[in-house]
């Protein structure tokens, strides 16, 4: 978990996590981001999905917030190359 101005972000990686499975996942607001992709759920949730094989990472940011999961998944895909 990381907090940044008060914005809290969970990234988890979970290994063997379909990528093309978990995208579909996403509703509303679907934004290419890197390796993957950001965007809203059905159930209103605000997440991202990295493609990082053989699995996924999952960027969540707490505050429900979608320019936030943007901006972070993007600075984390930066990051990491």
């Amino acid at each position: 978990m990381y907090k940044n101005d008060g914005n809290l972000t969970t990234v988890e990686y979970r290994s063997g996590m379909d990528f093309t499975a978990s995208v579909a996942y996403i509703v509303t607001a679907k934004k290419a981001v890197g390796s993957g992709f950001c965007g809203q759920t059905a159930g209103k949730s605000n997440v991202c999905y990295l493609k990082a094989l053989p699995g996924v990472l999952v960027v969540t940011p707490g505050d429900e917030q979608k320019d936030h999961g943007v901006a972070f998944a993007s600075s984390l895909v930066s990051a990491l190359g």
